[in-house]
């Protein structure tokens, strides 16, 4: 019993010492990073008016400021990064581009090798937003390694930096990714692509996975590509009900159809949300067989759907006289209701 004791206390002894070694190491951690952080300050304080010149109006970089050591380094990417963002100019960028390529190399490089995936993926973003495209060669390099498994963040923005670069190769890492993309990620990575890597996108549609087809429709409407009208009208023939549903998404967002006929068939869909799409559609169409589809769609069974056809028939050429004959004229309380509802807002607001 006395020896068990004494193996308790023994073991209980030395988790103690573990527990104050491990709580030095991160006091002294702590101490180094917060003396970092004191230093970084102290260079943006004295340097950076020297560096917002230097980017706005390209007065030579500081020669005292040059970068010597890290803090330096560290400081200077946080100026150009925040800066550059808030400086619609282009020579900024320029500007920023040609002293990471003559000062700055080596600092990124390490960053991207680095064993802190925090660290990799700063650089990745930095990589991505100051438009550093000297790197994508280490980026390819890092896609290409086998012995190193990186976090899905910064999959997604090495994805992004080579369709953002127009390298040939990208589209293969959208179509089989190493790691598993949603639509989020697709977006994301698409958004940034260049015209010639989404047509090529756009080309393999039909081939690509479900994710990267939701994405693809998801973005066409974002940028509002009118381009590409044809790809979403012929998606709303999809057996899929969610293509079928962002495809009338995007088309709204962009605010013109081809072919009017084929939205008839969505105001008498058993679906409610393509019912609704059909009624936010309906104010891209100028014929006259929409205002009847919009009528039938104020006595729909959604509340949503009766909204929606009610304020698109407010904006429709005559549409407040439209409105009034649903309240005069119509049987069906709801949709008297809600025709008096856009009607009492148009008035509450001027519009």
């Amino acid at each position: 019993m006395r020896g068990l004791i004494w193996t308790v206390a023994g073991i209980s002894a030395l988790l103690i010492i573990v527990l104050f070694i491990l709580l030095g190491y991160l006091l002294i951690q702590r101490t180094i990073e917060s003396r970092r952080n004191k230093r970084v300050k102290q260079y943006k304080a004295q340097f950076v008016e020297h560096w917002l010149l230097y980017l706005l109006e390209g007065v030579d970089p500081p020669e005292g400021g040059l970068p010597q050591k890290r803090e330096a380094y560290v400081a200077i990417d946080d100026v150009f990064y925040h800066y550059c963002f808030s400086i619609s100019d282009h020579l900024p960028r320029k500007r920023v581009r040609w002293f990471v390529e003559n000062y700055m190399v080596d600092f990124y490089k390490k960053k991207l090798l680095s064993s802190r995936w925090d660290e990799r993926l700063n650089a990745l973003h930095r990589i991505t937003d100051l438009q550093l495209q000297m790197f994508v060669d280490d980026v390819r390099s890092m896609l290409r390694r086998e012995d190193k498994v990186y976090t899905e963040a910064e999959y997604v923005q090495m994805y992004v930096i080579m369709a953002k670069f127009d390298v040939y190769d990208s589209y293969a890492y959208l179509q089989n990714p190493q790691v598993s993309l949603n639509v989020f990620h697709y977006t994301t990575i698409l958004n940034e692509a260049a015209p010639r890597i989404f047509n090529k996108v756009i080309t393999h549609f039909n081939t690509s996975p479900l994710q990267l087809k939701l994405a693809i429709i998801d973005v066409i409407g974002l940028k509002k590509q009118v381009t590409y009208i044809d790809v979403l009208e012929t998606n709303l023939q999809s057996d899929d009900e969610e293509i079928r549903i962002r495809s009338l998404k995007a088309i709204d967002q962009i605010g013109f159809v081809k072919e009017a006929s084929i939205y008839a068939a969505f105001a008498q869909s058993d679906r409610w949300p393509e019912r609704l799409m059909a009624a936010r559609i309906f104010l891209h169409i100028p014929n006259d067989w929409v205002i009847d589809a919009l009528f039938d769609l104020l006595r729909d069974p959604s509340w949503w759907v009766r909204k929606r056809a009610a304020e698109t028939l407010s904006q429709k050429h005559g549409g407040t006289s439209l409105l009034q004959d649903v309240i005069n004229q119509d049987t069906d309380p709801y949709a008297i209701d809600q025709a008096r509802a856009i009607l009492a807002r148009q008035v509450e607001t001027g519009t």
